[in-house]
């Protein structure tokens, strides 16, 4: 219907394909959001730049949601739905609230709950996240409390405070999403709500897991906070409510920030190669070395989950020539092979020794972090006065130490 009526208007096939109103099939051009309730998308200004649509039935055919394609306008990544309509209020009130969904901010505002706003279906991203600056660096996230939810929760908790946001959660009742909860209990009740909301230590101090994971990830979150007081506020409340002592923490904090960033965020492209990235590189581009390294080390070794997952891939096919792995990658384990591979920097005689280099130094980085790990484990234990727990954890830390020649 859509198709007619713009054609009808004097539109071109190729100019409503590159709108992404329309696209291209088997059997020709046919409308995007065909059979689809359709919520328009605007920039800040209050323009429409694309739309987004959800299926009028559920197991419909197709995702549940459909975002317009990319095109000079719509950057996906970029724009955050109804930041055109919040802003004002985030002013007023002086921070935002980020739920997820198209339907969960239609239903706050019209609740009155006008400071809210919700990335396009995906994860929230740096970009949607500077937006928010002009308004205000103070954040309230209601996602949905099943484990997706929570997960979103925890990228997002740890994206924002790198960003320089101060950042809390509000988790609704299981099976509660915004619209939903607003729609049973209204307004006034979501309003309530907000005396239940987490910081970030209590948040991860919540999560299920075990303690030591879940503190190490806190402190690395900690780690990337720029904003000194805010870094210093955390720590202390990590100290408080966990019994380590913030010389101990903060010991913890300052070997993460003299660790180089490509070591710790090893996707970087403008910092050295990592040593795994650099032995990915080596095993694409001198196949003559492959078993020597195949022999030499295993995938499980590999902390990089991006390098590990191709290496597990590239392990997975013994024998099969370099040039017919490509098409057995995905898009992004293509493009982290293709990286490792180009950005390669070796002597060609030399490159035995390198490998073997590399191999030294991913172990002894490995090492390092199990006896980092090991030290954190043994002061939670001794604070809960585990006695038995501390002298196993001490005897694997000494095992350790021997075996790594320490």
């Amino acid at each position: 219907a859509l198709l007619r009526m713009l054609r009808a208007k004097g539109h071109s096939d190729s100019d409503l394909i590159a709108s992404g109103l329309c696209r291209e099939t088997e059997r020709g051009v046919t409308d995007t959001f065909r059979n689809r309730i359709v919520f328009p998308i605007c920039n800040v200004r209050g323009e429409v730049i694309a739309f987004g649509g959800r299926t009028i039935a559920d197991g419909a055919y197709g995702p549940k949601y459909l975002n317009s394609p990319e095109t000079m306008l719509f950057k996906k990544s970029s724009e955050l739905f109804g930041l055109n309509l919040a802003g004002a209020e985030m002013r007023r009130r002086g921070y935002a609230i980020i739920m997820e969904g198209y339907l969960d901010v239609i239903t706050a505002h019209q609740y009155g709950i006008r400071n809210s706003v919700a990335p396009l279906g995906t994860a929230l991203t740096r970009a949607q996240a500077e937006r928010l600056k002009p308004l205000t660096k103070k954040v309230l996230l209601v996602f949905d409390s099943d484990e997706a939810g929570i997960k979103a929760s925890e990228r997002s908790l740890s994206l924002l405070y790198e960003a320089g946001f101060v950042a809390k959660v509000l988790l609704l009742p299981p099976g509660d999403d915004p619209d939903t909860f607003l729609r049973k209990h209204g307004r006034d009740a979501f309003r309530r709500k907000f005396t239940e909301v987490l910081g970030l230590v209590d948040f991860f101090l919540g999560l299920p897991g075990e303690r030591v994971d879940i503190v190490r990830s806190l402190i690395l979150i900690i780690s990337k906070v720029t904003d000194g007081i805010v870094r210093s506020d955390l720590t202390r409340e990590v100290s408080e409510k966990t019994g380590l002592s913030e010389q101990f923490l903060r010991e913890e904090l300052n070997l993460l920030r003299k660790t180089p960033a490509h070591v710790r965020d090893a996707g970087s492209t403008s910092q050295p190669m990592s040593a795994e990235r650099f032995l990915l590189g080596v095993y694409l581009s001198y196949p003559e070395h492959v078993d020597l390294i195949r022999e030499s080390i295993s995938p499980a070794e590999i902390e990089d989950e991006e390098v590990r997952a191709v290496f597990e891939k590239l392990y997975s096919l013994p024998g099969l020539p370099l040039d017919d792995i490509s098409p057995r990658l995905d898009e992004h384990e293509l493009s982290v092979a293709t990286g490792a591979a180009v950005s390669l920097d070796i002597d060609g005689d030399e490159v035995e020794r390198n490998i073997k280099d590399c191999i030294r130094t991913i172990r002894e980085k490995r090492l390092r972090k199990r006896l980092r790990d090991l030290e954190l484990e043994i002061r939670i234990a001794e604070k809960r006065g585990e006695t038995d727990l501390v002298n196993n954890l001490q005897d694997q830390m000494n095992l350790l130490i021997k075996e790594g020649g320490g």
